[in-house]
């Protein structure tokens, strides 16, 4: 079909010429014509250099140029562009995004590579979005032959901003370590790279972001979603997409321990500082702690007038239910204070000390299940949900804090239903008025004994509300828990690979 046009940016700087190869031979075995490639050469020699290390460096720029000509013959298809002298990656994507022409662009790694399905993948998402709006009768088979009629152009009035999709590394020439990611979290983004690579975004987003920061040597499109945050957090109205497969595979460079370790410690440096900046522009309540292991910036807020709001929130808390500590008010209510927070769950252990849930997480048969159960409260678990403060779909019915408003504004829980199912169907109202359901590992509880599952009976009414024909238009099963993956297993033990 190749509606949808796509323009490739690929920032160089000294790429290994095999692997380089190997990422030119990626997209050509893409089955998709429909995008431009732009290399973007940094390291250029200025004119003034005429040594014989510049004459070198003018010689490989030309191979890789040779070389991209040679996979790709067709005039126009490749652009080759040298940036200067030892410019960064952002300073790169600038110069592409300024002669970009697709609807999309994709940032891809110098070595990575794309699956072959890469483009087609992310234009049938792109398509797709017909279906759930005037074109809601028809299959995607149906668009893609109505594609020949040319009568698929207002896919543009319904298209995501941003669309990213799992991915997995190589090593060596082998793939390992998937990363399986979960829907769009704005707080768990606050506090983690945790979408990484593998980003496709609409030249109309791009506009409202604006060019990267030259400033940044690293992190230039971590900062980037940060920014996607910021406008969310504005008010703005953006589609956002994630595509469950792994599409795009990171290439891993092998370097000696102490060497990978000091890059690490500067890579995160960068990371942390771009998350404070973001967080003083918008005035984030909190202070980020730095992770002794480089795997996230831990956003700790404090809370500590919770006693003069006393009204403002509800604290549901069964008699089976032991709060740990006195901090677990204050660190539960001061996210109460973002505007768009209607609960807030804590992370509650069972009598062995292990992890009895932190959250729960549902199926596309709405069936819940809790999150990390029986794993150590000091393990990471899967997006770092046992350590960092996250989204979630739903908060534990035996202890969480509710917004008054909230509550109040959507008439509370319906009394017809479990336990369990009260909480979920709350939570999911909640989020469809735009509310977010906020996990906080700092404050935890201990579960004395066993929590009730739900019936036969309110199970049935959810699937009523919620089923595949559902009185709830918004809201589906089907549609899966939008912050776990569904490559992930579900069932007592979660998070794990």
């Amino acid at each position: 079909m190749n509606e949808v046009r796509f323009s490739v940016l690929v920032y160089l700087k000294n790429p290994d010429p095999d692997k380089y190869r190997e990422m030119l031979l990626s997209l050509a075995e893409e089955g998709y014509s429909n995008f431009e490639l732009y290399l973007l050469q940094a390291s250029g020699a200025s004119s003034r250099e005429k040594n014989n290390d510049s004459l070198e460096k003018q010689a490989a720029y030309s191979e890789y140029a040779r070389m991209a000509a040679e996979i790709f013959p067709r005039e126009g298809k490749v652009h080759f562009r040298q940036i200067g002298q030892d410019a960064t990656a952002a300073r790169a994507y600038n110069t592409g995004i300024r002669f970009a022409s697709g609807d999309y662009v994709i940032f891809l790694g110098q070595e990575d590579m794309l699956s072959p399905d890469y483009m087609e993948a992310v234009e049938k998402e792109v398509i797709q979005t017909l279906v759930e709006g005037e074109a809601g009768t028809l299959d995607f088979d149906d668009l893609r032959r109505a594609a020949s009629g040319n009568k698929l152009r207002q896919w543009k009035e319904t298209a995501p901003d941003l669309i990213y999709t799992d991915h997995d590394e190589l090593v060596q020439g082998t793939r390992m370590n998937p990363h399986f990611k979960g829907g769009f979290n704005r707080e768990l983004l606050l506090q983690s790279d945790y979408i990484g690579c593998s980003q496709v975004i609409s030249m109309g987003l791009l506009r409202k972001l604006g060019f990267f920061d030259e400033s940044l040597d690293a992190c230039e499109l971590y900062d980037y979603m940060l920014r996607i945050e910021g406008l969310l957090r504005e008010g703005t109205k953006l589609r956002i997409v994630r595509i469950p497969h792994l599409l795009y595979h990171q290439r891993i460079k092998e370097v000696p321990e102490s060497v990978f370790r000091r890059l690490l410690a500067d890579r995160y440096n960068t990371y942390l500082k771009v998350a404070e900046a973001h967080r003083k522009k918008y005035a984030i309540e909190g202070q980020y702690k730095r992770d002794a292991q480089y795997r996230f910036w831990r956003l700790e807020r404090k809370g500590r007038d919770y006693r003069v709001h006393r009204g403002s929130y509800i604290f549901v808390k069964d008699r089976g239910i032991e709060a740990r500590g006195m901090r677990v008010l204050p660190r539960l209510y001061a996210h109460l204070r973002e505007p768009d927070v209607a609960v807030v769950a804590l992370k509650i252990t069972n009598r062995e000390g292990r992890v009895d849930n932190c959250g729960f997480i549902y199926d596309e048969e709405g069936i819940s299940y809790p999150a990390c159960a029986k794993m150590h409260p000091s393990e990471e678990g899967y997006a770092g949900r046992l350590l960092i403060s996250q989204e979630i779909s739903c908060a534990d019915p035996g202890c969480c804090l509710i917004d008054a408003a909230v509550y109040k504004k959507l008439r509370g829980f319906r009394k017809d239903l479990a336990e369990r199912d009260r909480m979920l169907d709350f939570c999911l109202r909640a989020r469809a008025a735009g509310y977010r359901i906020i996990y906080e590992p700092q404050a935890t509880a201990r579960r004395k004994e066993q929590s009730p599952e739900s019936s036969r009976y309110s199970h049935e009414k959810m699937m009523k509300m919620y089923g595949p024909s559902g009185e709830n238009t918004h809201i589906r099963f089907g549609q899966g828990d939008p912050y776990y993956n569904p490559n992930l297993p579900m069932g007592v033990t979660n998070y794990t690979l």
